[in-house]
């Protein structure tokens, strides 16, 4: 079952961020957190995701009792890990939390590059270099005064 959906999730480019299986009201929910690198998620995506996993779980006879099934974006809250995650959010608001000389810091400001080592930040005040051996998390910050310069997903 796990392999199905791997496959259906590969054959369109998504990359699983998260799965849980946890208790529902009546019966276990099967919630996938997905995502993809060039574009952000629709609706349509999630819906279309959905109907083709259901089907495997359905096939499977996993939950003879029925299961309840949530296919969606990891969305704002969810802590960007890898380099592809930070390439969606170039010229958006980051609050990056990194170390730096064995001290944690937070800083906040626009993603102006990315590459293979590290990422540029600029703040306020000025632009910082911040390699990702020494990054602890960062997070997408809902920018209310920003002017789209690009049209991302």
């Amino acid at each position: 079952m796990a392999k199905e959906i791997d496959e259906v999730l590969n054959l369109e480019n998504f990359h699983l961020v998260d799965a849980k299986v946890g208790t529902g009201s009546r019966v276990p929910l099967v919630k996938l957190l997905v995502d993809l690198e060039d574009r952000f998620i629709t609706i349509d995506d999630c819906a279309g995701l959905s109907k083709r996993i259901g089907e495997i779980l359905d096939r499977s006879g996993c939950f003879p009792r029925g299961y309840r099934l949530e296919v969606s974006s990891p969305g704002m809250s969810h802590h960007l890990r890898e380099s592809w995650e930070f390439r969606k959010h170039l010229d958006r608001k980051l609050r990056i939390y990194y170390t730096e000389k064995e001290q944690m810091k937070e800083v906040e400001g626009h993603l102006l590059e990315i590459d293979s080592e590290g990422l540029v930040l600029k703040t306020a005040k000025s632009e910082i270099n911040i390699l990702f051996k020494n990054l602890d998390h960062a997070k997408s910050v809902i920018d209310w005064h920003r002017h789209p310069s690009k049209k991302v997903g």
